[in-house]
């Protein structure tokens, strides 16, 4: 068992104030705009504890047998379908040291990054990687990759802004533009 992951970007202190909404138009100039002065920081990172994953979910319950998660026990996680595959790519990726299935809803407890409505948006996945860098996981299915911007934009802001620590995988069955599946797609972002 590992001791934790750290992952930088959730609020490490459990105290600290939610933030306000901010208007749409506010949001995007003090995030996206050239003169906009944002930073990923690890001093407020976010850390996954190895006795802290929440209990009050269903347990994992295929038959693959997933080596790297962090926790003994994986939770809301199916046994088939797309996020499936997704986890085991993750699993199986060499370069890939431990990784945890995120949990929707726990701020306490899960890795979130902040949306321009004021919500927190939790990926899918978050894994520690043998080099130290941190890698975010949003898996979308074709039917859900449109109606996410604000997410995707989010996640490339935070690793644009993490001085190379971090990465953010916006993962697809296979993309779009290249028509890469999501084997091509990790070792791409990897490297």
């Amino acid at each position: 068992m590992p001791g934790q992951i750290r992952a930088c970007g959730g609020p490490e202190k459990q105290d600290r104030p939610a933030a306000p909404p901010i208007p749409q138009g506010d949001y995007q100039t003090l995030l996206f705009a050239p003169q906009a002065k944002v930073e990923t920081r690890f001093d407020y990172g976010f850390r996954f504890l190895p006795d802290a994953y929440p209990q009050n979910l269903p347990a994992y319950a295929g038959r693959f047998d997933f080596r790297k998660h962090f926790y003994p026990v994986i939770r809301d996680l199916k046994n088939k379908g797309e996020e499936f595959q997704c986890a085991q790519i993750i699993d199986a990726h060499p370069k890939v040291k431990w990784w945890v299935r995120n949990l929707d809803s726990f701020p306490k407890t899960s890795f979130w990054l902040p949306l321009s409505n004021g919500h927190k948006f939790y990926p899918d996945f978050v894994a520690l990687l043998e080099d130290g860098r941190i890698m975010v996981v949003e898996y979308k299915g074709a039917h859900l990759e449109a109606g996410d911007q604000d997410k995707k934009n989010m996640g490339e802001l935070w690793e644009s802004k993490s001085d190379g620590k971090a990465l953010f995988w916006w993962a697809t069955m296979k993309e779009a533009t290249t028509g890469r599946d999501m084997m091509a797609q990790i070792k791409a972002k990897i490297g």
